[in-house]
């Protein structure tokens, strides 16, 4: 539980926001509970949920990533298939397929604050660097500014990677 609260530094004031919130959605509705109009407490409620679900997406994301961060290693990825969306009800998203050991796994993600997927397609055709946590291999990111054009490269950035994760990998929030 420890480990968990320490990956939550920046989640931590909204928490305490949402619970004050919280608190005094309880107290109004204890002294209030006769009076307030039905739609109105349905309407307390699902916001309460929205509140509540968004909080713990951005958490359990932000978990995922610290953990890929403490303990992480590198392979090779090629991208399956790549959406750029022309609109902002849509993310862009990449779906890719690597290897570890003799296991294939397929992963995919929408555009988040932690790794970009940029506007234009990359060449499908060439393989990319692939982070993935140790423990659980499908918490993992294809780095779409790392390219594997040689075998060269790969070493290259194994070396890179050797004493932390570059800035420009993995963004910080």
């Amino acid at each position: 539980m420890k480990d968990f609260l320490d990956t939550l530094d920046y989640i931590k004031t909204p928490m305490t926001i949402c619970f004050i919130i919280l608190v005094c959605f309880a107290f109004y509705f204890i002294k209030n509970s006769k009076s307030i109009d039905f739609q109105l407490k349905i309407i307390f409620i699902v916001i309460l949920i929205l509140v509540v679900m968004t909080l713990y997406f951005k958490a359990n994301g932000q978990k995922n990533v610290s953990f890929l961060k403490k303990d992480f290693s590198l392979t090779s990825g090629h991208i399956e298939e790549y959406f750029v969306a022309f609109s902002s009800k849509n993310t862009n998203k990449v779906t890719y397929i690597y290897r570890i050991g003799n296991k294939f796994i397929e992963n995919s993600y929408s555009q988040n604050s932690y790794v970009a997927i940029p506007d234009y397609k990359p060449d499908l055709s060439i393989l990319y660097l692939v982070i993935y946590e140790k423990k659980n291999p499908q918490n993992s990111f294809i780095l779409l500014n790392y390219p594997i054009n040689t075998s060269e490269d790969f070493r290259n950035y194994k070396k890179m990677f050797e004493n932390k994760i570059p800035a420009n990998a993995i963004y910080e929030d």
